[in-house]
């Protein structure tokens, strides 16, 4: 009975709005936005709808991850997101390594948290910075302080057979085709996983390929 009477109290104000919408034009933009809300949240249930694990990759990437390390295994004089720090979370047991992937102003990718780095005297922000300069800061200190590459950290993890989950801050279409190419050139379906904070990124991600691995991180307030 309950339910009967709710519909009916929801035609009966669409009813009044589309009789005031006659003469207030606002009333008319108002109606047609409310009417088209189910098809609009109707479209994005249907595009961004993830199919149940049943692909060979997908089963593969996580029927085989028993422990994740977040940006390697850092402690002491090793730095997250470095390849001494995979070494060691390699070391310690982890068998997927998830980093962070950022894009210089040149296009290269490169595996680092912080949107800036400094030295000294200067502040550089990664995407405003071209790599040949960001190649040659030691942002770490020590033997191994400088940024490692992107196709470094892959052509570790290839060798040392570790699944990877690479962390995307936010949209960028250059840096998300680089990683589709990526993942097609060597052939990295159920190796890896795409994870951001980005609806858009998740969405060109999922439109250009629903066979990646895709996940959308949501941030309570708190560091990624």
């Amino acid at each position: 009975m309950i339910p009967l009477l709710i519909w009916f109290i929801i035609i009966v104000l669409i009813a009044l709005l589309a009789c005031l919408a006659i003469k207030f034009l606002a009333l008319r933009i108002l109606l047609a936005l409310i009417l088209c809300l189910p098809i609009v949240f109707s479209v994005g249930f249907i595009v961004l709808r993830r199919s149940p694990v049943t692909d060979s990759n997908k089963a593969e990437f996580f029927n085989s991850i028993h422990v994740v390390s977040e940006r390697g295994e850092a402690h002491g004089a090793v730095h997250e997101n470095t390849i001494a720090a995979f070494r060691q979370a390699k070391a310690a047991g982890a068998d997927t390594i998830k980093m962070d992937v950022q894009m210089t102003k040149d296009g290269m990718l490169i595996i680092l948290r912080e949107a800036e780095v400094s030295d000294a005297n200067t502040t550089y922000p990664i995407s405003d910075t071209h790599w040949i300069q960001l190649s040659k800061l030691n942002v770490y200190g020590g033997n191994q302080g400088t940024i490692v590459s992107f196709d470094d950290a892959v052509t570790w993890c290839q060798n040392n057979n570790m699944k990877m989950i690479w962390q995307i801050p936010i949209y960028s279409s250059n840096l998300l085709t680089y990683l589709r190419n990526k993942i097609l050139q060597d052939n990295l379906y159920g190796k890896v996983a795409v994870t951001t904070n980005s609806v858009l990124a998740a969405l060109y991600m999922r439109c250009a390929d629903t066979k990646l691995l895709l996940g959308r991180l949501y941030n309570s307030g708190g560091t990624n």
